[in-house]
């Protein structure tokens, strides 16, 4: 299978006038090595989980089946029982089912939680199906943009669920896909090599800016200054996901990008009432923001590169969003 991250860039400047950039960003990417990490090996971090639930009436921690618990939902494994066997290198909790030769690797990450899916053999099922006890109100869904998120009683987004992907032993990615029924979501995978184990990753977000380090530093560019964001660990999973999948960013504004996937409008309405915004971004230099905010989200090269403290500049000329996809996002 071959995914390619093709875009071509049709864009209005500021006068209305149609511009375009063909062939901006072409990349074919394949293999989990094209990426600036690892997707299957998250490092945990520790959290206080205030609800602990055990499916077997056995409390010994090697008869726990997982029940993993993100902002008072809770994330079940269904149909088949998991046992609890330990803690990788890095932290993250691994459950086995000998009988389906597969296993469940649980990492919370900052910004939320990784559930992974280890097919390890070709006995091993093709699909995995999570519950999801939804509080009062709540409901999980798919949005007219095709993201999967859940949503609370007054309608806003709780949790965010990241596209889905999977990939072979040898770092090859290959076809997948979520189906939803009710609160429960199932992840396919289409699949018929023989390079196990195959991994694939439902990724729920929480959080996706760190607030705590979005701050404006008045040193960087000779004293011009810049909007310094940092997106969370999930947010930077979510973002390298998309990069995997073919799609066109056609466009009349950057604001209309930014509003399409779920994830970047969580990120972009962070960064707008954050403190540091507010003081240094004046509302005729906001077109210009949202330009490289757009630009750092969806543009592959910035997700090669590792670029995951997003500097944004209002001083920068205001070319229109595809020339600052082209200036790789510093016009």
């Amino acid at each position: 299978m071959v995914l390619i991250s093709s875009f071509l860039l049709v864009g209005c400047d500021r006068n209305n006038q149609v511009n375009e950039v063909e062939d901006v960003l072409v990349y074919e990417i394949t293999n989990m090595n094209q990426l600036p990490f690892d997707m299957t090996n998250l490092k945990a971090i520790e959290v206080e989980v205030t609800k602990t639930m055990f499916l077997s009436n056995v409390v010994s921690p090697s008869k726990e089946n997982f029940n993993l618990e993100l902002e008072g939902t809770n994330i079940t494994s269904i149909d088949h029982e998991y046992v609890f066997v330990g803690e990788n290198i890095h932290g993250a909790k691994v459950y086995e089912n000998k009988e389906l030769d597969t296993n469940f690797i649980t990492t919370y990450i900052e910004g939320g939680l990784q559930v992974l899916y280890e097919m390890k053999s070709e006995k091993s099922p093709k699909e995995f199906k999570l519950n999801i006890e939804l509080n009062k109100g709540s409901e999980l869904v798919k949005t007219e943009n095709g993201d999967y998120v859940i949503k609370d009683k007054n309608g806003n987004i709780d949790i965010l669920l990241g596209q889905a992907w999977a990939v072979d032993s040898n770092g090859d990615f290959v076809e997948t896909y979520y189906e939803i029924n009710g609160n429960v979501i199932s992840q396919v995978i289409d699949y018929d090599g023989s390079n196990y184990p195959v991994k694939a990753d439902p990724l729920f977000c929480t959080n996706t800016i760190d607030n705590g380090k979005t701050t404006w530093d008045s040193s960087y560019g000779g004293g011009q200054g810049t909007l310094s964001v940092y997106p969370t660990t999930c947010a930077k999973i979510y973002l390298a996901a998309m990069v995997l999948y073919p799609g066109s960013l056609l466009l009349i504004s950057p604001f209309l990008l930014i509003e399409s996937v779920s994830v970047v409008a969580d990120m972009y309405e962070e960064m707008v009432g954050d403190y540091s915004y507010q003081t240094h971004v004046a509302s005729w230099q906001e077109d210009r923001i949202a330009d490289q905010f757009a630009c750092h989200a969806f543009n592959p090269v910035v997700q090669l590169l590792q670029k995951y403290q997003w500097n944004l500049e209002p001083w920068r000329p205001d070319v229109g969003f595809p020339a600052t996809v082209a200036a790789l996002c510093n016009p």
